[in-house]
């Protein structure tokens, strides 16, 4: 059996227990009676709004929809879900979404975007930073390619930009540009008012060794190499990119790497990041003011730090501003 579980803020249906506003849940509470759930996809912090799979292939959708990022043909104030709600299709493989969007994969390796598209951040060749081009309520096709990579942990939606593996090893990007956060050796900044942006698919350097992307938020993105090591770009003002440096602004506009070979999964929020390594350690970076890192300490870390000594962390890792979640490899659950 697995059953689905739920907690904390219930703004515009987000828990999924089919009321729309508050009661929070400060506890664990189950969604529905559905014993068939295999997934819960990252999504950008404080989104309000989940995805979740089932075993048949398909992804179900609840939560706020202002900019049609549930996928289910309607967008607006209105428009949310408050309980989960079945996105078109059954062959679904991967999703992650960003701020008002989402990407997702499909087993026959098309990539596909739905809701806000202000900055092209759904990969369709349109897009300003005006907010005049139109978005997407359903899920569209991005390009013809059939060569996307067909495994999770090969695409990322955060803020205004998406990311997403090729099979054949190559990383690309779209959207927004604002902190570097797409890699292309191109810097713009929030304060400028505009922002480069790319509005299609773009090759981010030549490297085919590509293996993983981070479910991340708006300021920071990481991918892993075939060969075990982490890379990161964007803003990294509290020391959130792992480099030894802090301060603002302190942006990376290309993937940067990280001392180490043996990398296994990195996630991260606006200012704060988790990486796990194979032999089962976690380490933590950037701002500490709440805890966050996980260090015992308040002190924000510009280099990847030492979570305690366990080596039974599993790399499944949830994010949010000011808090993470974990899972040991004996099925316990953490929080910090």
């Amino acid at each position: 059996l697995k059953n689905l579980y739920t907690w904390g803020n219930n703004a515009n249906g987000g828990l999924g227990l089919n009321a729309a506003q508050p009661a929070e849940k400060s506890s664990p509470t189950q969604i529905g009676t559905q014993t068939d759930w295999n997934n819960i996809y990252s999504q950008w912090t404080d989104s309000y709004h989940s995805f979740a799979g089932r075993e048949q292939g398909t992804l179900w959708a609840w939560g706020a929809n202002q900019g049609g990022e549930l996928g289910l043909n309607d967008s607006g104030p209105t428009g949310y879900r408050s309980s989960p709600t079945q996105v078109p299709g059954t062959t679904w493989v991967d999703v992650q979404s960003g701020y008002y969007h989402a990407v997702a994969l499909k087993t026959n390796g098309t990539l596909w975007g739905w809701g806000s598209n202000n900055a092209g951040q759904l990969g369709l060749n349109e897009g300003d930073l005006s907010g005049s081009t139109g978005k997407r309520s359903s899920p569209t096709q991005i390009g013809t390619d059939t060569t996307w990579a067909t495994t999770e942990g090969k695409i990322t939606g955060g803020g205004a930009n998406s990311h997403a593996i090729k099979a054949n090893g190559t990383l690309w990007a779209w959207g927004s540009n604002t902190y570097g956060g797409l890699g292309l050796n191109q810097t713009s900044s929030a304060s400028e008012g505009t922002s480069f942006l790319c509005s299609s698919p773009t090759q981010v350097g030549t490297d085919t060794t590509w293996s993983s992307l981070s479910a991340t938020s708006g300021k920071v993105k990481g991918a892993i190499k075939t060969d075990g090591t982490l890379w990161t770009w964007g803003e990294g003002e509290y020391g959130q990119l792992g480099h030894n440096q802090g301060g603002s602004p302190s942006p990376k506009s290309s993937p940067t790497q990280i001392p180490g070979t043996t990398w296994r999964t990195f996630h991260s929020a606006n200012n704060n990041s988790i990486a796990t390594k194979t032999d089962g350690t976690m380490w933590g970076f950037g701002r500490n003011a709440y805890g966050s890192v996980g260090d015992n300490t308040s002190v924000n870390r510009s280099s990847p730090t030492q979570i305690g000594t366990d080596t039974t962390w599993t790399g499944k890792v949830a994010m949010g501003s000011y808090a993470v979640s974990a899972v040991k490899t004996d099925g316990t659950y953490w929080t910090w």
